[in-house]
């Protein structure tokens, strides 16, 4: 999880790190339910990368077809499960 206050210019930076890894699937305050059926609709049963950006009013989520690790680089927090 990254906790960053725009969600607008965390993105930006995000984005351009996402750029070698291909291309993500935005989610931008999802309810559960569509998290939920889009990875396993996506992904089915494989393990699959979750990367959650918390601003202070909403948030937003990227999917990656497996785990990534952020450097820690970042301008804002990082959180792993």
């Amino acid at each position: 999880m990254v906790s960053a206050p725009s969600l607008a210019e965390t993105s930006k930076v995000l984005e351009k790190r996402f750029s070698s890894l291909g291309s993500p699937i935005r989610l931008i305050d999802p309810e559960c339910y569509t998290l939920e059926s889009l990875a396993d609709s996506l992904y089915g049963s494989e393990h699959i990368g979750i990367v959650e950006v918390k601003g202070e009013l909403n948030r937003m989520f990227y999917f990656f077809p497996e785990r990534i690790e952020l450097e820690d680089a970042l301008e804002f927090e990082v959180f792993y499960p």
